[in-house]
């Protein structure tokens, strides 16, 4: 697998953001599967095996995305997958929180920096890559960067 083969589940219940993100991956080459509730999530995380999952911590009613993903892990889902939680019960303007070295989890308030979460998604995936063989630096994707790189509806545009 190279990074520009690498599929990616965004899991949130706002649907501005979801789109937003898969907009903005889905134009720097990769796959992009979203779901917008804690069904879609055990469905497209069995049916699609995302190489990493971009997943909000608050799932609108339905409570903890945290909680589906603890579950989702014990039925099958493969535990080496890196997941980016997002929260917007993260006070705003707090520093993200990066996976360490070789790590699987990083969390994001919201809004947040989209430049910085893309340079964690590579790095999250370089590591997946990398621990299963086969990383091929020429075809990772792009460093696009927007014109500011924070999240907010003012940057929705396609």
């Amino acid at each position: 697998m190279n990074a520009t083969d690498a599929k990616i589940l965004v899991v949130d219940d706002d649907w501005a953001i979801l789109e937003l993100l898969r907009i903005q991956f889905s134009k720097r080459g990769y796959g992009v599967v979203t779901a917008r509730n804690a069904k879609e999530f055990w469905k497209q995380a069995f049916e699609e095996k995302p190489d990493l999952v971009v997943l909000d911590i608050w799932l609108g009613e339905e409570g903890g995305g945290t909680n589906v993903y603890e579950e989702i892990i014990t039925r099958g889902f493969d535990p080496e997958v890196p997941v980016i939680f997002m929260s917007a019960l993260v006070e705003e303007g707090t520093p993200a929180k990066h996976a360490p070295e070789g790590g699987r989890f990083a969390l994001y308030g919201k809004p947040f920096d989209f430049n910085q979460m893309l340079d964690e998604v590579q790095n999250l995936l370089h590591t997946r890559i990398k621990k299963r063989g086969g990383y091929d630096e020429s075809r990772h994707p792009s460093e696009k960067k927007s014109s500011n790189g924070r999240i907010d509806l003012g940057d929705f545009n396609d």
